[in-house]
C-alpha cells in the first residue's frame, strides 16, 4: 500500500545550515521475490516516458504506469543458468534499451522495453552510463549501443560513474583513487582533471559552467569545469546524489541523507531515526554504504530513490519549496530547555504532541504554553502540532 505524506520542516540541520523545506514523500509497493541481503537495488528511468526499471535480487522489475503494475524479467547467466541481482542499470534514452550489470556476474541487454533480457558479456560488468550518441559504458571499457563486439578499453581503468557534462564533454570518476577525469571526445580519451583528499563518490552537473561533487569525508564541492578553486558546501559525507530540476537528494549512508530545494546552496539534513517521526510512520530509506551507487533517479521534477528494504521512494518537491515567510508557522521557546517550553503560532493551535526519535508519542499537551518536559529524560525530540489541519514538526532538545 501507497502511503503519502506533505509536510513543512524547519528544525536543527545536520550539515549546519537551516532552511524551510516542502516536499512529499510516497512510496510505491514492495517488490515481490525480493531479499534484503543483498546490496541495494538499482533504478533507472526512461525519461520519455516514465517507465521505471527496477533492480531486484532476481532479475529487473519494469513498470509502465508509475509503479501500479510491474513485469518481471531474470537475468540468467549463461555458465550456469543462474538468476542474479540487478545491480546497475542504464537506459539507452535515444531507443529505450536497457543494459542491466553486476560487477561479479555479468552484463545484459534488453531491446524490448525489459521484456526479456539477453546476456552479452559474462564477466563481471557494472554499467554506469549511457551518453547522447548511444555509447555505453561498463567498468573499463565502452562500445556503442549494438556494437558489443567493437569494445575498446577506455586507457585508465575501472570507472565507477560518468555523466553527461556541458558541451559534449563527459566526466568520470575512478572511486577508490579520488580522480576525477574528463572527456572531449565521447569517451575515447580521458585527462585527470582533479584528485580528491579521499574517495570520490558522486559527480553531478550542476549547470553548463558548474560541478557537483563529493569527498567521501569532507563533504560537497561545487567547481567551475576548470575545477581550479573548489568550493566545500557542506561538511558531511555524502555517498550518492540527484538533481531534479534543483530539487536534490544526498544519500549519506546507512543512517542519514539531506534533501536541498536550491541545488544544494543550503540542506536539510535527517538521521533515520527523525525521518519516520517527520514523515508520520514512512520507515527510513536504508541505504547499504558498501553498496552500489545506482540506487537514485529523478524524472519529471521527482526523484526516486530505491532502498535495502525494497521500497521505492518518490519525493517531489512542492510548489513553494523555501518559503521565509513560513518559517514562523510555530517557534518552540526556549529551545534547548530543562523544565517547560512554550509553543507559539499566529494561528490556532488545535494539537500538540511530543515525540522521540523513534516516532513515538511521549507526551499530549491541551494547551501551549507552559509544557512541563521535566519527566522527559535528556535528548532530542519532536513537537507535532496541528494547526488548521495541517501538520507541522519542529524539533527541540530537552537538556
Amino acid at each position: 500500500m501507497k502511503r503519502k505524506t506533505t509536510l513543512a520542516l524547519s528544525f536543527i540541520v545536520l550539515f549546519g545550515l537551516s532552511s524551510q523545506a516542502q516536499f512529499t514523500v510516497d512510496t510505491l509497493p514492495t517488490r515481490p521475490q525480493y531479499n534484503v541481503s543483498i546490496h541495494d537495488p538499482a533504478i533507472e528511468i526512461n525519461q520519455s516516458n516514465g517507465t521505471i526499471h527496477y533492480g531486484g535480487t532476481d532479475g529487473v522489475y519494469t513498470s509502465t504506469d508509475q509503479g501500479v503494475n510491474w513485469i518481471y524479467a531474470p537475468l540468467v547467466r549463461s555458465v550456469n543458468s543462474d538468476t542474479v541481482s540487478g545491480k546497475t542499470i542504464e537506459v539507452n534514452q535515444a531507443n529505450g534499451n536497457i543494459f542491466a550489470g553486476h560487477n561479479d556476474y555479468g552484463l545484459w541487454k534488453s531491446t524490448d522495453g525489459g521484456v526479456n533480457f539477453v546476456e552479452i558479456d559474462p564477466n563481471g560488468s557494472e554499467v554506469h552510463h549511457v551518453d547522447a550518441n548511444g555509447t555505453v559504458f561498463v567498468g573499463n571499457y565502452l562500445f556503442t549501443d549494438g556494437n558489443f563486439a567493437g569494445r575498446v578499453n577506455n586507457g585508465i581503468g575501472f570507472m565507477n560513474n560518468v555523466v553527461d557534462g556541458p558541451y559534449g564533454r563527459l566526466y568520470g570518476i575512478r572511486e577508490g583513487f579520488g580522480r576525477i577525469y574528463v572527456s572531449n571526445d565521447g569517451g575515447t580519451t580521458w585527462t585527470l582533471k582533479h584528485t580528491t583528499t579521499n574517495d570520490v563518490k558522486y559527480i553531478g552537473l550542476k549547470s553548463n559552467n558548474e560541478l557537483f561533487f563529493t569527498d567521501e569525508f569532507e563533504g560537497m564541492y561545487t567547481t567551475d569545469t576548470s575545477f581550479t578553486a573548489p568550493t566545500l558546501r557542506t561538511g558531511a559525507r555524502i555517498l550518492n546524489g540527484v538533481n531534479a530540476n534543483g530539487f536534490m537528494l544526498f544519500v549519506r549512508g546507512l543512517y542519514s541523507c539531506a534533501t536541498s530545494m536550491d541545488f544544494g546552496t543550503n540542506t536539510n539534513g535527517y538521521s533515520s531515526g527523525e525521518y519516520s517521526t517527520i514523515f508520520n510512520g514512512i520507515p527510513y530509506p536504508v541505504v547499504d554504504p558498501s553498496g552500489n551507487d545506482d540506487n537514485l533517479d529523478a524524472y519529471n521534477g521527482k526523484i526516486y530513490q530505491t532502498s535495502s528494504t525494497g521500497l521505492v521512494y518518490v519525493y517531489q518537491a512542492g510548489a513553494a519549496s523555501i518559503n521565509e515567510n513560513t518559517l514562523n508557522t510555530f517557534e518552540i521557546y526556549p529551545n534547548p530547555s530543562s523544565t517547560f517550553i512554550n509553543i507559539s503560532s499566529e494561528q490556532s493551535i488545535s494539537k500538540v504532541e511530543i515525540l522521540n526519535t523513534q516516532g513515538m508519542v511521549v507526551m499530549n499537551s491541551s494547551n501551549a504554553t507552559n509544557i512541563n518536559i521535566q519527566s522527559l529524560i535528556t535528548g532530542v525530540y519532536f513537537v507535532r502540532v496541528t494547526i488548521a489541519d495541517n501538520i507541522f514538526t519542529k524539533r527541540f532538545i530537552k537538556d
